[in-house]
């Protein structure tokens, strides 16, 4: 008998206390009656004590994540590895980082620096494997990844976004949770599209993608789904675009919110607009967007705070003309000018360190041998600072990455690289890349068919 119980008949007890014996024994079917009642209490009552119990390990087994309106490690979005227009395919553990090059996963002790494929699999050839029927069967290898790779981690479980290869469309794709060493994998999620952007935040997945209808008109949005439900959950609508022939691409979280660029081009007019979404209110508004011929460029975050540019663009020449940098609070609020960059620097933020990037591709960009990238405080004082004009004008990517650790990747003209630079050295007031991985382009992608 439980306690609750017991002091239900305890109660009963004394309510009737004073009633007469005889008196129950001259009405025999009440007696019976009041026993029937009792034991139906009795069970009503088990049956609720039940559900409770129920309720509080149900609660106690859903994991609570930090709620803070900051950056939380291991549990957030890795912003500093936002991979600009694409997906982030490089991540950090709390020992050493993920990566993909091409098809394969790889993994880098911090310590170390020196990267292994993540497969344990004995005899496993891995990228050197030309039989396509064992191609697949190495552990690190992705064949149904898109170019680039997505590759997350998340509460000690690493996440790779790749194709679902039961559908024969190629449109449907699927998110993979593996265990830190890459022996265990499981879907966790199925998409019916194609994502455009993917951010894994606080035990929810965010995927922007867009679709068309029967008419053919194009239907973008952000949807979320929760890690702690079913691989065919239903999702739910964050955001639904309203700007024809629309998409959406760099999805960042940072704290309780929610960012994302919205954009579409047409010969007429060009709309770009960074769209931000409340975790607390669960409501979106546009916080940037175009003036004219000037356009929000990338996002950076910055002591709790949003960094970023407006660029004014020439039409006539394709040039840019100015560029103002700003930072406003979280919510685009109280917005204030700061330091000066040249036209054709790209503003990132790690947090700590703010990194000023020359723009290689453009025809109105400086010559290779003034490249560079500079290391810069908050008020855009330089620190450090490397030439850059020897790396790919359209093939290389400066990754913010970890407190220990700043990336650059670049493709040869045959190889793919990976180079780090060790931050503690940036007071020394130079930026030393060392190279941490290389891979032949033809070994990323093997040559062979691969029907997965």
């Amino acid at each position: 008998m439980s306690i609750l119980q017991a002091l239900l008949l305890l109660l009963l007890k004394e309510k009737f206390k004073n009633k007469s014996h005889a008196n129950l024994r001259l009405r025999p079917n009440v007696c019976r009656l009041w026993k029937g009642m009792v034991i139906i209490m009795q069970n009503k009552l088990s049956l609720l004590i039940s559900c409770i119990i129920v309720l509080l390990l149900f609660t106690s087994c859903s994991k609570q994540y930090n709620t803070s309106n900051t950056y939380i490690p291991y549990q957030d979005y890795q912003y500093t590895y936002n991979n600009q227009g694409s997906f982030s395919d490089i991540a950090e553990s709390e020992d050493g980082y993920y990566f993909l090059s091409g098809f394969y996963l790889y993994y880098a002790d911090k310590t170390t620096m020196n990267p292994v494929i993540l497969c344990n699999k004995p005899n496993c050839l891995h990228s050197d494997e030309t039989d396509p029927e064992k191609i697949t069967s190495c552990n690190a290898c992705f064949p149904g990844i898109r170019s680039g790779g997505s590759v997350s981690y998340f509460d000690g479980n690493v996440y790779i976004l790749e194709r679902d290869s039961s559908d024969k469309s190629g449109t449907a794709y699927q998110l993979i949770k593996l265990s830190k060493d890459g022996t265990k994998r499981k879907t966790v999620l199925h998409f019916k599209y194609t994502p455009s952007s993917l951010a894994i935040h606080r035990g929810k997945v965010y995927v922007a993608g867009r679709v068309y209808d029967e008419n053919g008109t194009s239907i973008y949005g952000v949807s979320e789904y929760d890690l702690s439900k079913t691989a065919s959950q239903k999702p739910v609508t964050i955001f639904e675009g309203k700007i024809p022939d629309g998409n959406i691409q760099d999805l960042i979280c940072y704290g309780q919110n929610i960012y994302f660029r919205e954009f579409a081009m047409n010969s007429e007019i060009t709309t770009v607009r960074i769209q931000h979404y409340n975790l607390n209110t669960k409501k979106s508004a546009c916080i940037m967007q175009e003036k004219g011929n000037s356009f929000p460029a990338h996002i950076a975050f910055h002591h709790d705070h949003i960094q970023y540019s407006y660029t004014t663009l020439d039409y006539t020449t394709g040039e840019v003309t100015q560029t103002h940098n700003y930072m406003c609070e979280l919510d685009g609020s109280k917005a204030k000018e700061i330091f000066s960059t040249d036209n054709y620097q790209t503003l990132y933020s790690d947090g700590k360190y703010i990194y000023l990037d020359d723009v290689k591709w453009s025809p109105f960009s400086k010559p290779a041998d003034k490249l560079s990238l500079i290391v810069a405080d908050s008020d855009g004082n330089a620190i450090a600072s490397t030439p850059t004009g020897s790396y790919s004008k359209t093939s290389s990517q400066i990754i913010c990455g970890s407190a220990e650790h700043l990336f650059l990747k670049n493709q040869t003209d045959t190889t793919y690289q990976i180079l780090y630079a060790n931050k503690d050295k940036f007071e020394t007031g130079k930026i030393d890349f060392h190279l941490m991985f290389e891979m032949e382009l033809d070994k990323m992608t093997p040559g062979h068919k691969i029907d997965n």
